[in-house]
């Protein structure tokens, strides 16, 4: 950050910007996936109804459990010869609101195959496929924006690399992530994504965020890091000078 610079406010509204998307974030997918669960549990009954109304004639009954023996007269006749002949009640559609939820997936699976199962049964579907395609193309874009910054002025403020601007510092970078990335898309891309989420996403981040805490309270000192916050604020609020 430049030192003149309201990183109070910067703070406060990142924090605000960060709840409201993750709400409205939380509002839109799962609003999507009961949409598509109520109408996967909508499909199963009436074929649940069907079946029942060709055994019994009616879906006000209490169905035997499948595979159990059972007697049953007023059936059409191709039903009645098949369960005469078996003996046993065949078997029937299981439809669980609750398990149609857990079916969601997670990952690539909830991105690519439960969202675009559920979008292409909206009405004007094309128009809400390109709209999602679009969020994550620019969420991607969005984190890698994020993540490479991070990395680029970390390399800057320690001098590792002299003599080398920071836009060709970036392009660089990108460069070997674009050349990494290829691996994604082998046949085995779909494993070391897996790899690489839970292995390289959590536990490494929560180790950094822990060691920039140490490093911070303990050998940077809480106290000069607040002095520092409250120099910045100050010197925004100051005149201009020149």
């Amino acid at each position: 950050m430049p030192v003149r610079n309201n990183c109070y406010v910067d703070a406060i509204l990142v924090s605000v910007i960060n709840c409201r998307t993750s709400v409205f974030a939380g509002i839109v997918i799962f609003s999507i996936l009961g949409f598509k669960a109520n109408n996967s549990f909508n499909d199963c009954l009436a074929t649940k109804n069907i079946q029942l109304i060709s055994l019994f004639n009616t879906t006000d009954q209490t169905v035997p459990k499948a595979g159990t023996q059972t007697t049953l007269t007023q059936l059409e006749p191709s039903i009645q010869r098949w369960i005469q002949r078996q003996g046993i009640m065949p078997e029937l559609p299981v439809c669980d609101l609750q398990a149609e939820l857990q079916k969601s997936g997670s990952g690539t699976g909830l991105a690519f195959i439960a969202f675009t199962e559920a979008i292409n049964q909206f009405p004007a579907a094309p128009f809400w496929s390109i709209l999602f395609f679009l969020m994550l193309l620019t969420l991607g874009l969005d984190s890698m924006f994020g993540t490479l910054e991070g990395v680029v002025t970390s390399i800057m403020d320690m001098n590792l690399i002299t003599n080398l601007r920071k836009d060709v510092l970036a392009g660089v970078l990108c460069a070997v992530s674009l050349l990494m990335s290829f691996g994604f898309a082998t046949q085995n891309g779909p494993y070391i994504f897996v790899l690489f989420d839970e292995l390289s996403g959590n536990i490494p981040l929560l180790v950094i965020a822990f060691f920039e805490v140490i490093g911070i309270s303990y050998f940077y000192g809480l106290k000069r890091f607040g002095d520092d916050i409250s120099l910045m604020i100050v010197i925004f609020f100051l005149p201009k000078v020149g």
